[in-house]
């Protein structure tokens, strides 16, 4: 309740090409028949004062009250408040005395007035919700505090409007092969556990005692093609389940199905999962994130129950994956959740679909496990390699986060890569790991070199000091652990064999400048 309004003539606004105006709130209060409706909290002091009138939300007071706070409501606002925007607020008013009254925008952190005057005016004033702990801070709503005006005054219209950058189109790439089910199987008899391969069938089935194992179990298999009894010349997967007669909550996947990805999900990035389906008869199935391996259980959280009908019904689900999805990557149905009758399971035009991001190479200063995303350096490419220089004279940086995608903080932070073991100035094998922190030997400005082919990431300090090699003269260094062709620069610090600069190397029992 502490913020200055500062009220502004109503001016023409050019907007930028990528940005818009969303309209929060616009009405008349002649188009309502509760001002409340559009309002929130009200002092005792200030519902006896209000009302509707006229088509205006009419105040009339008749004496002061001490303390001015006493009358004190909100007659408007916005209900779903995004605190980083700021918000343009516009209402016509009049009253029967001039008087300046006090207003307060929610969680602002400055008392502000307007001038009320005898004609009727539109004031326009902006505010942000920049505060918080008071009780209407995420309100979005106006308060005003008018316990001592005596008089009339009224509000007429409304309008609460905010900017917001246009957000790009999204380009969705479809990851699936064969997902409409028209051609064969290229091979059919790719095992489900065959990593190398099993990626290539986008549809599995299980049947209960079908393709068996040395186990005594039985093994998903690549789906069943046949063509659409409905639709003469359309193909569909099915899965011909049998009875389900395992015991307990096990034999809801004694029939399965599964659509696969050719890839493992990443977190923050954004997915589409659709289908047609239907049953031979009514039924509910569960569904699962799966691993590579269809059998193999990831997590519980995945597109939620599917009720079957006899007639063809589409399902289609957008998400952005969590860190529990990720690593996933198939979508398994129990069919048998509900329903444990030898039943049909028809499934087409299968789609999984993801966001499509800038790919590449992308490194962000970090602050703790946060990184500085929006000001991130891309990698340059050059002969299948790429290098980037992170830090500067006046910002020395120890602290990193390399990702192989940008497009949103999420997706930056689930695509991230991180050195096994780090040793500057030294080719290190790298792996992916999500929201990886890389805290660099010391602090300084740093190249760093990415051969993909390789997976090899390596990290030379351009400018700074590496804790534990302060400058040393030739003379003081000594031959600890020192064999041939170990390589020092001038600042004393050990550099592999390919440094490029002034060096001191040991050549038997004597050190060279080179």
């Amino acid at each position: 309740m502490k913020r200055l309004f500062t009220l502004m003539a109503l001016l023409a606004m050019f907007l930028g090409a990528n940005s818009k105006t969303v309209i929060d709130t616009e009405f008349s209060y002649s188009d309502i028949s509760d001002w409340a409706e559009k309002g929130g909290f009200a002092s005792n002091d200030a519902k006896s004062r209000l009302s509707l009138e006229d088509g205006c939300l009419y105040f009339h007071s008749e004496e002061a009250v001490d303390p001015f706070y006493s009358v004190q409501f909100q007659a408007f606002g916005v209900r779903h408040l995004n605190p980083n925007a700021e918000y343009t607020i516009e209402f016509r008013i009049k009253g029967s005395v001039a008087q300046n009254i006090r207003a307060y925008f929610s969680g602002s952190d400055a008392p502000g007035e307007f001038a009320l005057t005898t004609d009727w005016q539109i004031l326009t004033f902006k505010c942000k919700n920049n505060a918080v702990g008071e009780f209407f801070a995420n309100s979005g709503m106006v308060l005003f505090q008018c316990g001592d005006y005596v008089g009339d005054w009224w509000i007429s219209n409304v309008k609460i409007t905010h900017e917001e950058e246009d957000k790009p189109v999204e380009q969705w790439v479809e990851l699936l092969t064969n997902g409409n089910a028209e051609k064969a199987w290229a091979d059919p008899n790719v095992r489900f556990d065959d990593q190398a391969k099993n990626f290539t069938i986008c549809a599995w089935g299980k049947v209960k005692n079908e393709n068996m194992n040395a186990n005594g179990g039985w093994d998903p298999f690549p789906a069943e093609i046949v063509e659409d009894p409905d639709q003469p010349g359309n193909h569909v997967f099915v899965v011909h389940a049998s009875l389900a007669d395992t015991d307990g909550e096990a034999a809801a996947w004694d029939n399965q199905f599964w659509i696969e990805a050719p890839k493992a999900m990443k977190a923050g990035r954004k997915y589409r999962v659709r289908f047609r389906y239907r049953a031979s008869q009514e039924s509910r199935c569960q569904t699962r994130i799966h691993y590579q391996n269809p059998t193999a259980l990831k997590t519980t959280a995945a597109l939620g129950d599917i009720a079957f009908t006899q007639d063809w019904q589409t399902f289609e689900n957008e998400f952005i994956a969590t860190n529990d999805q990720a690593g996933g990557w198939s979508i398994a149905f129990d069919l048998n959740y509900e329903n444990l009758l030898p039943t049909n399971f028809y499934f087409d035009d299968l789609s999984w679909q993801v966001v499509k991001l800038d790919e590449g190479y992308f490194v962000a200063i970090c602050d703790g496990s946060t990184p500085n995303y929006d000001n991130a350096v891309k990698f340059k490419q050059e002969d299948g390699k790429y290098t980037a220089t992170i830090g500067s004279s006046d910002n020395y940086v120890s602290d990193i986060m390399i990702s192989t995608v940008y497009g949103n903080l999420a997706a930056f932070k689930g695509g991230t890569i991180q050195p096994k073991t780090l040793v500057a100035g030294e080719e290190c094998e790298y792996e992916e790991v999500g929201s990886a922190v890389i805290k660099l030997p010391g602090q300084g400005v740093w190249n760093i070199t990415i051969a993909p082919e390789a997976k090899s990431i390596r990290f030379d300090v351009v400018e700074g000091d590496l804790p534990g090699s302060t400058p040393t003269a030739i003379n003081n260094m000594t031959s600890t652990d020192n064999g041939d062709a170990v390589k020092y620069n001038l600042a004393g610090q050990r550099v592999s064999a390919d440094y490029k600069g002034v060096v001191v190397d040991k050549k038997g029992n004597k050190y060279w400048v080179r």
